[in-house]
């Protein structure tokens, strides 16, 4: 009766595990993917602490705001600096491929009137979908309209394969600045 009893505890912390074995950011993630904002936001904030984690989440977090229309609460999250130690810290990701872009932003040329002389950076936050297509654009900081909109469209055209999280396709929020200098 005793074996069969420490079995069957054995048997529920194994599975409870298992279940929790998902980081914050992998589970705000999930709720991102399904559209539940709210809770995805939840999970990102838990996550931000997490140094080796924080890399990611950001992005994340600002385009969750951005899609409950909260756009305050996105730019902050778009534009807070990182800690100290976090560009070291995503290098030990575990399980983690990121995202291999086929083409570069700088190679392709956003159709911009080149009269207006116009010099600056924009930044984006992008959606690169696990399905491998760019499915939103959040311009966070921008010149002018003309800039960003030739910029949105040559960003739509970015070729990439998907970022993989333990052999599963994942979608991922980028941060994305282009400069032009006429």
């Amino acid at each position: 009766m005793l074996k069969k009893l420490s079995c069957s505890i054995f048997v529920i912390l194994v599975s409870a595990s298992i279940s929790w074995s998902q980081t914050d950011f992998e589970r705000g993630r999930d709720y991102y993917e399904i559209g539940d904002y709210e809770q995805a936001i939840l999970y990102f904030t838990k996550s931000i602490d997490i140094t080796s984690e924080a890399i990611k989440t950001r992005p994340f977090l600002g385009m969750s705001y951005v899609r409950l229309k909260q756009y305050n609460m996105a730019d902050r999250a778009f534009k807070k600096p990182f800690k100290k130690g976090v560009y070291k810290a995503i290098q030990s990701d575990r399980g983690f491929k990121r995202i291999k872009f086929l083409s570069k932003l700088s190679a392709l040329n956003p159709k911009i009137d080149r009269k207006d002389k116009v010099a600056g950076s924009t930044k984006l936050a992008v959606e690169f979908n696990k399905n491998g297509k760019v499915t939103f654009i959040y311009p966070y900081k921008t010149v002018n309209a003309a800039m960003t909109k030739g910029i949105v469209e040559a960003v739509r055209k970015i070729k990439f394969e998907p970022a993989e999280q333990r052999g599963k396709k994942v979608t991922m929020v980028k941060m994305v600045e282009y400069q032009l200098v006429f």
